[in-house]
């Protein structure tokens, strides 16, 4: 029989919780948390996120999470889309994700194309990520926090007018991913003149003439009339750039897959591993790349990771 409990603080619900693991861990106990966070957000609200009746929230061939479980897991919304924000196509209005979630998503099926994963799921605000395979979920981290930035509300310039110097300008993770929203395509990687100078705006970046008639010489030489992507990080966040390749050019991972895959003896353990961000002058995409290795290259695209023992992890 379900049981609602109400409680008042976050500490009565730390408690409460903590009082309810040996639920969760009996049989059954993953039905007992689906239905605690369907009715802590609501019936309703669940549904207004799902694509009309027909749409289920546990894959029926299966038995994992659809996708618009796992957003409401990880975003508190039931979306079946992976992109950043909302999109029209042709009058339908399709609801990606609105903000940074504590944990991030990476997909093999965008690989192949199938889906595109925005700028929220791929920089969480913790160094932890979901990894989807075509039938299964298993865990990425790493204890080095300066894989994440905690996303905040860029600072606006207007078009025109010089930026006071008591405007900082957006950091480099919100340029990214402000760069990207604004782009026509998530394969173009360029703007026209126009959204350039909508960027300036939205970035906090200075506006006035003739900083943007040095900037356009600079990043667009051959008079293109576009702004390419890396040429405009490349002037205006040249330092950020610098210091972050420092700190993210190696890092340890730990990857978890709770089925006993390809571990030793059958036994479920933790695969430890050193994370390398290559240059892309010195990068060779090996053919022998695992899923996990192409599912990691849709956020690092020139990451090499060295598993413990040889023991690569599988996603399957």
């Amino acid at each position: 029989m379900l049981r609602v409990t109400s409680v008042e603080t976050l500490d009565e619900l730390h408690a409460l919780l903590l009082s309810l693991i040996p639920m969760f861990e009996a049989d059954f106990g993953i039905l007992c948390f689906l239905y605690s966070i369907l009715v802590t957000h609501g019936l309703e609200k669940v549904k207004s996120g799902m694509l009309g009746e027909t749409e289920t929230l546990v894959d029926s061939t299966f038995g994992s999470a659809s996708q618009c479980l796992l957003n409401l897991l990880l975003t508190g919304r039931t979306t079946p889309y992976l992109f950043d924000g909302k999109r029209d196509l042709s009058g339908f209005s399709m609801q990606g994700i609105t903000e940074q979630p504590k944990t991030g998503f990476l997909s093999i099926m965008e690989t192949l194309r199938y889906c595109e994963v925005g700028w929220f799921l791929k920089n969480p605000s913790t160094p932890i990520w979901i990894i989807g395979s075509e039938n299964h979920f298993t865990v990425l981290a790493s204890p080095c926090l300066d894989l994440v930035s905690i996303d905040q509300p860029a600072p606006q310039a207007k078009p025109g007018v010089p930026t006071s110097p008591a405007v900082s300008k957006a950091s480099l993770w919100q340029a990214e991913r402000e760069f990207d929203g604004l782009c026509e395509s998530r394969d173009a990687g360029f703007l026209t003149y126009a959204k350039y100078e909508e960027l300036l705006g939205r970035l906090g970046l200075p506006a006035d003439e003739v900083c943007v008639e040095r900037a356009k010489q600079a990043i667009d030489p051959d008079g293109m009339q576009i702004i390419l992507r890396h040429p405009f990080l490349d002037y205006y966040y040249a330092d950020e750039i610098k210091r972050q390749g420092t700190l993210r050019s190696e890092f340890q991972v730990i990857h978890f897959n709770g089925l006993p895959v390809g571990h030793p003896n059958g036994k479920v353990v933790y695969s430890y591993g050193v994370a390398r961000i290559l240059d892309p002058v010195e990068d060779s995409a090996s053919s022998t790349q695992t899923p996990l290795d192409r599912c990691l290259r849709t956020k690092w695209p020139t990451i090499q990771v060295t598993w413990q023992e040889d023991l690569k992890p599988t996603i399957n």
